[in-house]
């Protein structure tokens, strides 16, 4: 079981070689939201998480209702750039805007992602979110669900929301702790790498 770290500008400077010495070698590093903000961090957290081996996939936390999807995927991949070998796929962090129309955006976002990078992204959410979604077939090329049950530290497991029928990856807690970053943190599982990869054939080398 792999350990990720989900990071952005609230946990600060990340002490990397310190995250690397605790044994986590995946993390998500959030690199924009909407088309006005890009998080501070993103840059140094990918670059210092590389340094010291650890893998990187950067997300765009995304504003149905506001600018296009179009325009915010344009925004991330232009802040991402080209994704290197070991990095993990691209995700999109899917959890506001209502429900009318949200579907049909966050298509689109995938699908321009996915043009652009050469790579699908992963949609994060909510199993509440997504049953009001109602949707009849996946988004993304796989999901990084975010269900924390007493959301107390450890992992309880997490039922698989329809029409899904896995996770590549389960967030179980916001309120974990990791060597090299101050406070609480996102933390989740994963069972198997390759799901996760940005290009699976090269990146496992």
């Amino acid at each position: 079981m792999f350990t990720i770290l989900d990071v952005s500008n609230w946990q600060g400077e990340v002490n990397w070689p310190r995250v690397k010495q605790d044994g986590i070698g995946l993390a998500f590093v959030k690199a924009t939201q909407g088309i006005g903000y890009v998080d501070p961090h993103f840059a140094a957290n990918r670059a210092h998480a590389e340094a010291v081996g650890i893998r990187v996939g950067a997300y765009a936390y995304v504003e149905p209702g506001k600018a296009s999807p179009e325009a915010q995927a344009a925004r991330f991949v232009q802040v991402v750039g080209k994704l290197r070998r070991r990095e993990l796929r691209p995700v999109q962090d899917l959890e506001s805007g209502g429900t009318a129309g949200v579907e049909a955006f966050a298509r689109a976002f995938s699908r321009a992602v996915t043009i652009a990078l050469g790579c699908t992204p992963l949609l994060y959410s909510y199993p509440d979110f997504l049953a009001e979604l109602k949707l009849a077939r996946p988004i993304g090329g796989g999901l990084w669900l975010a269900s924390y049950g007493r959301n107390d530290g450890a992992d309880h497991g997490a039922d698989v929301p329809k029409p899904w029928r896995g996770w590549v990856a389960h967030q179980y807690t916001s309120r974990g702790h990791a060597s090299g970053i101050a406070g609480e943190v996102d933390l989740s599982h994963a069972p198997r790498l390759r799901p996760l990869l940005a290009h699976p054939l090269t990146g496992l080398l």
